[in-house]
């Protein structure tokens, strides 16, 4: 499960480290075999990392990813992944330098996104002014091509998913960057599926 069928290519890679790893400690065959079987298949197996949610006919994609090299794993997921659309909602803390927080902006296009929603982390400010990263951000991706109505800023990561949901319709893959709010954000997406939220809907307070 947590390759997704194959799909995920670096967990590929750290399922072959783990089992390796394992039988040299004299974990019995069986043992990993069932192991690899099971895990992945509850977000909290994994926390944080490519947690895939099924939620009102859109496929979310949650995860830490917060460097280039993480994102560019997960473009090689989500491009591994059918999809009517893509959307990826990043952001970054305030103290990496400029051209840092710009190669994270580039690594977003590897994506190939319909749409960028541009977060702001009100907790990583780090000295920074509210709105400096995601203006930072949505510089880079302009400058690269991506459309002015491709983006999306609307405040802070709750905002920010509000937003994307909003956005999708069934058959869409949305990768959501989330960090300081994941508790809240993992149990709204449980109360929209309680409440049969469907993509398309509105999406209510």
């Amino acid at each position: 499960p947590l390759t997704l069928g194959g799909a995920a290519r670096h967990n590929l890679a750290n399922a072959l480290a783990a089992a390796a790893a394992a039988a040299a400690m004299g974990v019995p065959a069986e043992v990993i075999s069932r192991e690899l079987r099971r895990f992945g298949e509850r977000p909290e197996d994994n926390a944080g990392r490519a947690n895939i949610i099924e939620l009102g006919g859109v496929r979310l994609i949650v995860d830490y990813a917060h460097n280039p090299h993480g994102l560019s794993a997960l473009a090689k997921l989500m491009l591994a992944l059918p999809a009517r659309r893509r959307l990826l909602m990043i952001g970054q803390a305030g103290d990496r330098p400029d051209d840092a927080i710009r190669a994270l902006a580039r690594a977003a296009l590897e994506v190939r996104p319909d749409r960028v929603v541009l977060k702001e982390m009100e907790q990583y400010l780090r000295g920074r002014a509210w709105g400096d990263i995601p203006a930072l951000m949505a510089d880079e991706l302009l400058r690269h091509g991506m459309a002015p109505e491709a983006l999306s800023r609307p405040g802070g990561e709750m905002a920010s998913v509000r937003d994307a949901l909003a956005w999708a319709r069934p058959g869409d893959v949305l990768l959501l960057a989330v960090h300081q709010d994941r508790t809240l954000i993992l149990a709204l997406f449980e109360r929209l599926r309680a409440e049969g939220w469907q993509a398309g809907e509105a999406v209510p307070a």
